[in-house]
């Protein structure tokens, strides 16, 4: 556009903005209020990238590194802070005898736009299935307050029904996924993030949740994966892809079916990957906080506390990033508007129903020949006859 944004339309999802800034300040913008800036920083002679997202008004920082594969740079995300042994080790086994947990958002509406899809445990037998709910429902629940932003929530998110719920097989996949990623921030906390982890040289399959929407190609035709939609990609794509194949285990759509492959940008399976490291590291900081609580047991000895990564300093969210997608999101606006107004006047007008009578001839001329019925009237032009009831058209043949 000429107010230099890159504009994204996904299919029912809201539109996403990119903005390159100079020096290489990145803008990304959804909907208002929603969406980060990003920029490069140096810490201890170390280059890493810091977005500062923006949700619902509330701005927080996420670091990442960067990561060259097979000439492609990839943002990794890395977190600011890291756990005591003990901590890691109270999450990764077992509790000594399942828990119930009340969350407290059966009630809220994201929980019943999403149709029945995403059930809870009745019970928890370790924190990592705890940590499996948590990060689901933090899914869903972005996605609905930004859809909300968006306008674009006004109906069931599953077009032509109900969803197939998340099976106990699927869900099972998700946790071991969030095991293993919790056993990588271990593996990382010890090295203090100096480990350089890939999704795609661990020669391992991974499970994603997707956290928004993705327009991807599938051996179905085009299609659109959704946020809460889940995937496996069972191994690492050919030297010098661009792109991966995955395979659909749960859809609540209409559009990328469950047992589809799709193609995806390893830029966006690294984001979806991004998303929920982010997320699981943020369940693991409200796992310690809400020790004791709800049903949660206490931690043990030594596990409570956190240990500052090197990139803590930068864990600040930037003040100005809220004013930043406001300005993209308002110069998009008005770049789209002018596009739209300079196409509808170079457009010639058509007919439509529902004209008057005025409105045709201003198109059409004087016809032919009229036929008067009463309140119907039928215009004759050579190549088209237009019924007109009550001075609206109504039919145009």
């Amino acid at each position: 556009m000429n107010n230099g944004a890159v504009v994204y339309h996904p299919p029912n999802a809201p539109r996403r903005v990119e903005v390159v800034r100079p020096g290489g300040r990145v803008v990304v913008a959804s909907a208002p209020g929603h969406g980060y800036v990003q920029r490069s920083v140096v810490v201890h002679n170390t280059t890493i990238i810091k977005r500062t997202y923006i949700y619902n008004g509330v701005p927080q920082a996420r670091l990442f590194r960067p990561h060259v594969y097979h000439g492609i740079t990839l943002a990794v995300y890395t977190p600011v802070r890291y756990y005591h042994p003990a901590f890691y080790t109270y999450v990764y086994h077992p509790w000594p005898r399942p828990i119930v947990y009340t969350w407290g958002w059966g009630g809220d509406p994201w929980f019943r736009f999403y149709g029945g899809y995403f059930t809870p445990y009745p019970v928890y037998a370790s924190p990592s299935l705890w940590l499996t709910d948590y990060l689901i429902a933090a899914t869903l629940q972005n996605a609905y307050q930004e859809r909300m932003a968006a306008n674009m929530a006004s109906a069931n998110f599953a077009e032509g029904g109900q969803p197939a719920p998340l099976s106990p097989e699927v869900k099972q996949a998700i946790a071991d996924e969030v095991r293993r990623q919790v056993d990588q921030q271990r593996a990382e906390g010890q090295s203090m993030g100096s480990q350089d982890a890939s999704i795609f040289t661990d020669n391992i399959p991974h499970v994603f949740v997707a956290h928004t929407t993705f327009a991807v190609s599938s051996n179905l035709g085009d299609c659109a994966i959704r946020e809460g939609d889940v995937l496996r990609m069972n191994a690492a794509p050919p030297m010098n892809a661009t792109s991966a194949e995955l395979i659909v285990l749960a859809s609540h759509g209409r559009d990328c079916r469950k047992g589809s492959f799709v193609s995806m940008s390893l830029q966006d399976i690294q984001e979806m990957n991004n998303a929920m490291l982010a997320t699981v590291d943020r369940g693991l900081n409200d796992l310690q906080s809400r020790q004791g609580q709800g049903g949660l047991p206490s931690l043990p000895q030594g596990a409570a506390g956190a240990i500052d990564s090197p990139y803590a300093q930068e864990g600040r969210p930037d003040s100005d990033a809220g004013g930043e997608l406001e300005s993209a999101v308002r110069d998009t606006d008005r770049a789209e508007q002018q596009a739209v107004s300079e196409a509808s006047a170079a457009a010639p007008p058509t007919l439509s129903l529902g004209m008057t009578i005025q409105d045709v001839k201003a198109i059409q001329g004087e016809p032919q020949k009229i036929v008067e019925l009463g309140s119907k009237k039928i215009y004759v032009y050579p190549d088209l006859k237009i019924t007109f009831i009550d001075g609206r058209v109504t039919d145009i043949q």
